[in-house]
């Protein structure tokens, strides 16, 4: 995708991981409020669930990790194609010695 030569071809690639690390983000923000409201429910489950507390506190921390590679990655892809996009296109000159025959 850095090859391409019109923009036009990566805005639909760009917008649609911009759409997906939102919704990431969007996840991890429902299921940490979902977290604190069932925070006083947690020592009845933990009597029929041991350990679900710190289970559910780990995958929530590995949803924070993986949301914020995502961003991380989606904003130096982005930096990346402004790069391509502000350099100017290379001219490569081909040298003919004058006693070449065809």
């Amino acid at each position: 995708m850095l090859a391409s030569t019109s923009r036009q071809k990566e805005r639909p690639g760009l917008l649609l991981t911009l759409f997906v690390t939102v919704g990431m983000a969007l996840l991890c923000i429902a299921c940490a409020a979902w977290l604190v409201a069932m925070w006083n429910l947690f020592p009845r489950i933990n009597f029929f669930y041991p350990n679900l507390q710190t289970e559910l506190l780990l995958a929530l921390a590995v949803m924070v990790l993986a949301t914020l590679t995502a961003l991380f990655a989606f904003i130096r892809g982005t930096l990346a194609l402004r790069a391509v996009h502000a350099s100017p296109p290379k001219v490569y000159k081909i040298a003919v010695r004058a006693d070449y025959e065809v």
